[in-house]
């Protein structure tokens, strides 16, 4: 026989043997868990923004697109090689570091790259996810995880007050 409690609890999502209080801790877990992945995603951009602030910038060509296998369901995905001169006149080829599929670049296309003065192996293709993506995903994971973990605590906090625990 069901208890009004049981039934409360059964309105809010909780199974009969599960708490608010442990809800809530789980919600104040993600919270926190998110917090910690939107630093991380702030310390990669604070890093990338240095990178820049003292990169050198050039024109650099594709030469190649070189092809991963992906574990997702899009198959394979393209990373672009590219040649660049150095401010000594020093060809480099690079290949990036960030791929996508379909292609973002073809063989022959110019592209603009910033690289390190003193490693111009430390080089990139100037675009959005080649400069920004590792930061703009752990970031909006975080921010994602963050904002639920707040809903989820504020929830069961509120399951709690109401005097919803075992």
């Amino acid at each position: 026989m069901s208890t009004m409690n049981d039934n409360r609890r059964g309105m809010i999502g909780m199974s009969p043997g599960g708490s608010p209080k442990t809800g809530a801790r789980i919600g104040w877990f993600f919270v926190g868990l998110g917090l910690l992945l939107m630093i991380v995603g702030g310390g990669l951009a604070l890093k990338r923004q240095q990178f820049l602030s003292h990169a050198q910038h050039t024109q650099g060509t594709v030469i190649a697109m070189l092809g991963h296998t992906s574990t997702s369901s899009s198959g394979r995905t393209y990373a672009p090689t590219y040649t660049f001169h150095d401010q000594t006149g020093k060809q480099w080829t690079e290949t990036s570091g960030s791929s996508s599929s379909p292609p973002s670049y073809h063989v022959g296309e110019t592209v603009d790259v910033y690289y390190s003065p003193s490693n111009p192996a430390d080089a990139e293709v100037n675009g959005f996810f080649s400069l920004w993506g590792a930061s703009a995903i752990v970031g909006g994971i975080g921010l994602v995880q963050f904002l639920l973990g707040l809903a989820c605590a504020k929830v069961f906090g509120a399951a709690k007050q109401r005097g919803l625990s075992a």
